[in-house]
């Protein structure tokens, strides 16, 4: 709510001063105008590493939790098959790769502040510059330009929280977008209604291959499953085991093959 408070009321802040310095004096706000460009490409360039690298730790994320949720399901087999180092390594690694992404997001977060004041500074260091050959050729008085300083570092706090603002939109941005992946499903009436029989044989999967927002999960996969018999689906975390059985549901549709439901004569 903070950060949209200060999207709203700091761009009308900036106007208002862009004009008194306007009216002022026009050549050193042109002068402003043509670094600007440049000082908000340097500014923008961090909320950008910001928003890939916040994607990219989500999906780490996604990944340590599923493992965690594997691990403690199936704890007993763990112990069984003595694979708890196994398991231990992979926590591990996801934990690592998580960490060190964590650590480059709050580097980069921190880094708008004190990159937004450099870049202000040297903005109004260029201005002093410029007001000052102004001043000795007598286009501009001494303190019409000390007013004009004035109000132009009065830009640079506006412009901090505006910056900082941005990035952690971008950030909430990711996040909005990782829970639509998770909770949007498909609606009763988008699937294809199949009618299945009451009793059922067999399932049979046909060289099935499966596609998630254009990603292959499974590619030419042939297997029967008989009434009464139990059948298991072995995999790594996101190898796309849920995905082939959800397919039956009807959750994701085959982009090839044939799923054969067989009834009872």
């Amino acid at each position: 709510l903070q950060g949209l408070e200060i999207i709203f009321r700091e761009p009308v802040y900036i106007a208002i001063m862009v004009g008194m310095l306007l009216y002022i004096s026009v050549e050193m706000t042109v002068g402003v105008v043509v670094f600007l460009p440049v000082v908000v490409l340097l500014l923008n360039l961090p909320s950008r590493i910001l928003k890939k690298s916040s994607e990219a730790a989500q999906q780490v994320m996604d990944s340590l939790i599923s493992l965690v949720e594997e691990t403690i399901s199936g704890i007993k087999a763990i112990i069984v098959a003595d694979s708890r180092n196994f398991f231990k390594d992979r926590f591990n690694s996801f934990h690592n790769k998580f960490l060190n992404r964590s650590i480059r997001i709050f580097r980069l977060r921190d880094l708008a502040s004190p990159l937004s004041e450099f870049l202000g500074v040297s903005v109004v260091l260029g201005i002093i510059l410029m007001g000052s050959i102004l001043v000795i050729s007598g286009e501009i008085s001494f303190p019409l330009f000390m007013t004009y300083t004035a109000i132009l570092t009065q830009l640079i706090p506006p412009a901090k929280a505006l910056l900082s603002s941005y990035m952690y939109v971008q950030k909430g941005i990711v996040s909005l977008r990782r829970i639509e992946e998770i909770m949007v499903m498909p609606e009763e009436d988008e699937r294809k209604s199949v009618d299945c029989p009451d009793e059922i044989n067999s399932i049979s999967y046909v060289n099935c291959s499966i596609s998630v927002n254009g990603k292959s999960i499974a590619k030419d996969i042939s297997f029967e499953v008989f009434r009464g018999k139990p059948v298991c689906i072995m995999g790594r975390t996101g190898s796309g085991k849920s995905t082939i059985v959800e397919a039956f549901l009807n959750f994701h549709q085959i982009t090839s093959g044939t799923i054969m439901i067989l009834s009872l004569i």
